[in-house]
């Protein structure tokens, strides 16, 4: 099976709950047999295609400020031209979780997690409602919500 998680950070840096979440999840499955990769929007430069601890990563350029949203149209590129049977992405309020939703093709399975969806600004809070919108036009493409 090919899976490839989304998230907003990269997991070279391996610090906070989502990338930690993601990297022991990427390699239970790699152990299982699985073909898995991870695209990320880093909080620095990108570094491209990369092999982390065994983990195939793919870093892509993206707007990031103040370290927050991490809006990249490269995975949604990316999504949109590869097939995987499972898309898994990390976060209601990241911005690759979104593009990544909207890639989603039909013959493609979508795993939500709403980790890291904690409105800490004034922007994110006034962000909320369009996300709740967004997800409430594109929510019959999700096919598991894991809270």
């Amino acid at each position: 099976m090919r899976v490839v998680f989304v998230c907003p950070g990269t997991l070279r840096r391996n610090t906070a709950g989502v990338e930690q979440s993601v990297y022991y999840l990427d390699q239970f499955m790699q152990k299982k047999g699985h073909e898995v990769e991870v695209y990320c929007v880093p909080h620095d430069q990108p570094a491209g295609k990369v092999t982390y601890d065994g983990l195939s990563i793919t870093e892509f350029p993206g707007f990031s400020p103040n370290n927050a949203f991490f809006f990249s149209w490269g995975i949604y590129n990316a999504l949109k031209n590869s097939h995987h049977d499972i898309i898994h992405a990390y976060g209601y309020n990241s911005f690759p979780s979104m593009l990544a939703l909207l890639a989603k093709k039909k013959n493609e399975k979508f795993v939500l997690t709403g980790a890291s969806s904690i409105s800490s600004s004034p922007l994110r809070k006034m962000l909320h409602p369009l996300m709740n919108e967004y997800y409430h036009l594109l929510g019959k493409k999700i096919n598991k919500l894991i809270c």
